[in-house]
């Protein structure tokens, strides 16, 4: 009886101060309670929470700041106590202590812990409190003195383990097995190599191969966005692949989520352009009309920038004896006249002439006269399309994504209406822009 006395005590006190204003975590956390029992009691007696301020002023459930703005009807007083107020927090899920995962540390806690290489430091920009999977970029100090900003999930997961521009032998991330593929195609390989673009040691190249006169670049989607510095990052890559041009230099630039996806088809790349005539040789095959989704399905598979999106209105494959398709190429009507959009050969396989097999089929069937396509920088050189007849029509300027750090989407997805800034609402959602090396256009004009 002593025990259910001291539980209405308890409660009284509890209704109390959330009639004065006290947030549901001060209550949990001293009267050793969950959140959700906390937050029962209040609604039960729908007890007001003005915390001495005039009647129309709320309280943040998580920082106990006062509620302004959009924000007044809300429980939260800004985004990032949103993100870590959510769900799958301590209100739905029981008791505090029962998901470590889920479990709110104060910055105290955090402060001075280290993952990997890395150590939380002490910065007035981080929040008053988060947990291991909270999708929040937090300052980090890195062993070679670096500050980086990374998510700190990928940080408490593993994934992220050092700011990226230092390297330690036992980092097994993605620019290290990069590395370590290379090396084994070309030995010679050499890592953070300066001074080879005009002896200016302020250029580095992430790989060079000096016997193939040939440079990889490594672009992790954070670091070269405009997010870590807007000025410098918008034209950084297209100037160092201009320079590389004008000194002979093949510079082949790898963004971290197409290693992570498309590794087999690079490496394929690298292959061809150590040895020509390795893989396997296929001769007798003809070109014929294919479905979109055959085509499609290709694509995706043997094509660095898929075929889930491609929109065109004639395909050819190319196929051997046995019916499998060995080489695709898509083609679309562009103004008055063709644009042919996308080639690709199958991983492994080296086809003799794929790619004019498909312009000739095509010439065949429509006749067209006047034929567009373009050429990425960042990948390839054009030379396909120099050897078939084309003419360098020119650069294309720059064209830009949007990146979260982890993955790319189009900027056709971060549309706005008129009016509204459209790299400034992208940034609020926590997208920034990473802009890629130009493209080259080539034109095939036919009297």
């Amino acid at each position: 009886m002593a025990q259910e006395k001291l539980d209405k005590e308890k409660k009284e006190k509890i209704k109390k101060r959330l009639q004065a204003g006290e947030s549901y975590k001060s209550l949990a956390q001293e009267f050793n309670v969950s959140i959700c029992l906390i937050y029962r009691i209040w609604k039960s007696k729908k007890y007001p929470r003005y915390k001495g301020r005039t009647s129309n002023t709320r309280c943040c459930q998580f920082c106990d700041k006062p509620l302004e703005g959009k924000f007044v009807t809300a429980k939260v007083c800004n985004a990032a106590c949103k993100t870590n107020y959510s769900r799958r927090g301590p209100l739905n899920g029981g008791d505090l202590k029962s998901k470590k995962i889920h479990q709110l540390h104060p910055k105290e806690h955090w402060i001075g812990q280290r993952f990997g290489h890395l150590e939380v430091i002490d910065s007035p920009e981080l929040p008053v409190a988060w947990r291991l999977k909270s999708n929040l970029h937090i300052l980090l100090k890195c062993d070679c003195g670096e500050i980086t900003y990374p998510f700190f999930s990928d940080v408490a997961r593993g994934t992220t383990q050092s700011c990226g521009k230092c390297r330690y032998d036992k980092d097994s991330t993605e620019s290290d097995d990069l590395f370590n593929a290379v090396k084994q195609i070309f030995p010679d390989s050499e890592r953070g190599v300066k001074g080879v673009l005009n002896g200016n040691p302020a250029m580095e190249f992430d790989i060079w191969i000096p016997s193939k006169n040939l440079a990889i670049e490594y672009h992790g989607l954070f670091w070269h966005s405009v997010c870590t510095s807007p000025l410098c990052n918008k034209d950084r890559d297209f100037r160092k692949f201009i320079l590389s041009s004008a000194q002979g230099i093949r510079l082949i630039q790898i963004y971290s989520d197409d290693w992570k996806k498309r590794k087999p088809l690079f490496l394929d790349l690298l292959y061809r352009f150590k040895d020509r005539s390795c893989g396997k040789r296929v001769y007798s095959c003809t070109a014929q009309n294919i479905k979109s989704t055959e085509a499609q399905a290709f694509l995706d598979e043997n094509h660095y920038l898929s075929g889930t999106t491609v929109r065109g209105t004639v395909y050819v494959g190319v196929k051997d004896r046995k019916g499998i398709l060995l080489a695709v190429s898509v083609f679309r009507r562009s103004g008055k006249g063709w644009e042919w959009i996308r080639h690709a050969v199958k991983c492994g396989v080296r086809l003799w002439n794929a790619g004019e097999k498909c312009l000739n089929f095509f010439l065949k069937q429509t006749g067209s006269t006047s034929i567009k396509t373009f050429s990425d920088n960042r990948v390839h050189t054009g030379k396909m399309y120099n050897d078939l007849g084309f003419e360098n029509d020119g650069p294309v300027r720059q064209s830009y994504e949007y990146t979260n750090g982890r993955v790319r989407r189009h900027k056709k997805a971060f549309i706005v209406p008129s009016g509204i800034n459209e790299e400034e609402a992208a940034a609020k959602q926590g997208w920034y822009r990473v802009y890629d090396s130009g493209k080259t256009r080539w034109v095939l004009n036919i009297e």
